[in-house]
């Protein structure tokens, strides 16, 4: 016999905004979920501060999800600071920076990242240069096996100094994506 909490969601996080629905009613109905047993928390994915907090009013966000990476550091500045004051969890993407940290281009046209900013031409050939220059402080280190690698803060900033925070070439969508997300507002 499958019961309603074998079959619960742990965490119910919408993907993206919808502006044309106020995030308290977002929020409303995944209250209705998580009160009728089938989702265990509330998420959201690529959302301002100003919106985790009207959200967080509403009802416990349990994780926001933002793309973060040395090469993505924007969160640090315009995403972190609202859920670090709120307790919330985060789950970040794009980690490796949709390849661009271990050497991974797209091939073929039908590979996403081929249409990202980031990997166009003038673009991938300046961030590439920001990547190729990790593996050597790994070298150096003689680590980033990253299970039980840590970092002194004077490894940090030598990553800091090969890898700026504003060094990055090119949005992490196109334009007209990046217009959609409520993180970018």
């Amino acid at each position: 016999m499958v019961t309603v909490a074998d079959d619960r969601i742990d965490i119910y996080r919408p993907c993206r905004v919808d502006p044309a629905v106020p995030i308290e009613d977002t929020v409303g109905a995944i209250v209705d979920l998580i009160r009728a047993g089938y989702v265990g928390g509330a998420g959201l994915s690529e959302v301002a501060q100003d919106t985790v907090r009207r959200a967080h009013r509403v009802h416990c966000i349990v994780d926001v999800q933002i793309e973060y990476s040395v090469i993505s550091r924007e969160p640090e500045r315009r995403h972190l600071p609202a859920p670090n004051e709120l307790g919330i969890g985060m789950t970040t993407y794009g980690g490796l920076s949709r390849g661009l940290l271990s050497g991974s281009c797209p091939m073929t046209a039908t590979d996403l990242r081929a249409h990202l900013p980031r990997f166009r031409r003038h673009n991938l050939e300046r961030n590439a240069r920001l990547g190729d220059a990790l593996p050597r402080l790994a070298d150096n280190k003689g680590a980033f096996r990253a299970v039980g690698a840590s970092l002194t803060a004077a490894e940090v900033a030598d990553i800091e100094a090969v890898v700026p925070a504003d060094a990055v070439a090119g949005s992490r969508y196109g334009e007209a994506q990046m217009r959609t997300l409520d993180s970018e507002r």
